[in-house]
């Protein structure tokens, strides 16, 4: 576990004595931004309740989080905090334990404080998912730390590649339903340092270009994709026709080589 980790979780220890209250209705969504509920747990020691939400179940990739926070004294709704995420997936039948890509809570915005979190493998039987939220509640000056336990669904939206003894992680984001037409195109893309740390590479050079194996032809009017921050980037890819399409794609840091890998995507 790196330095960094160890001195979070010290720095919070004290304050994670906490009782769960799970949603019990995972069909309904918060009515705020018709967000789907994770979990609810109520940290005594800060006089906090900590939600949990996301815009979906949650799923191998890339997916936002938002947290919201209550006083459990009067109810108040807390916008001004420092909230912290440290995402960890617990293999116990391989005896260790990783971190991931994750995208810390920048602000206060819509009721919630929001962050995100790429999970690069699904939960299985012996492998388990939790997030941390660490805070410092400004409304009451407590601290506390709230821990969540994920199930993440199995996606084809990661992946995994080396590059001599580099290591790194790319993922899809925000590609549901895609269509006839220009449609938005975006990556996120990771270098693994070690099991704890996923900083972001921001100066890729990333080429796309879509093909229609089962039709032998490609499109044309695509815009590459370009860094806009925290490692993600922003092109778009057009479709001409529904069916299933592939899109290579291919980063290059100073003219060499980096990542070539592709995405298969089905147009309806």
């Amino acid at each position: 576990m790196s330095k960094k980790i160890e001195i979070m979780l010290s720095a919070f220890l004290f304050s994670m004595i906490a009782h769960v209250s799970g949603c019990t209705d995972k069909d309904t969504h918060n009515s705020k931004l018709q967000l789907f509920p994770i979990a609810s747990i109520t940290v005594d020691s800060a006089s906090t309740i900590v939600s949990l939400y996301a815009e979906d179940s949650l799923q191998v990739g890339f997916n936002r989080l938002y947290i919201g926070m209550k006083t459990t004294d009067d109810g108040h709704e807390v916008d001004n905090a420092q909230v912290e995420l440290i995402p960890m997936m617990d293999m116990t039948d391989m005896g260790m334990m990783h971190s991931s890509p994750f995208e810390e809570p920048s602000g206060y915005e819509n009721g919630y404080f929001q962050g995100a979190v790429v999970f690069t493998m699904p939960s299985y039987d012996m492998g388990h998912w939790t997030v941390r939220v660490n805070f410092l509640n400004h409304h009451n000056h407590m601290q506390g730390s709230a821990v969540f336990n994920l199930i993440i669904k199995n996606s084809s939206d990661v992946k995994a590649l080396t590059i001599g003894a580099d290591k790194y992680i790319m993922t899809l984001i925000d590609h549901k339903e895609p269509h006839v037409g220009l449609n938005d195109f975006e990556i996120g893309l990771y270098k693994k340092q070690t099991t704890m740390s996923f900083p972001p590479v921001t100066n890729a050079m990333v080429n796309i270009a879509p093909t229609m194996p089962s039709m032998g032809h490609g499109s044309s009017n695509n815009v590459n994709p370009v860094h806009t921050s925290m490692g993600r980037y922003h092109g778009k890819v057009n479709f001409t026709m529904t069916g299933d399409w592939q899109v290579d794609v291919n980063a290059t840091i100073n003219d060499t080589t980096l990542l070539s890998t592709h995405y298969d995507l089905t147009v309806e």
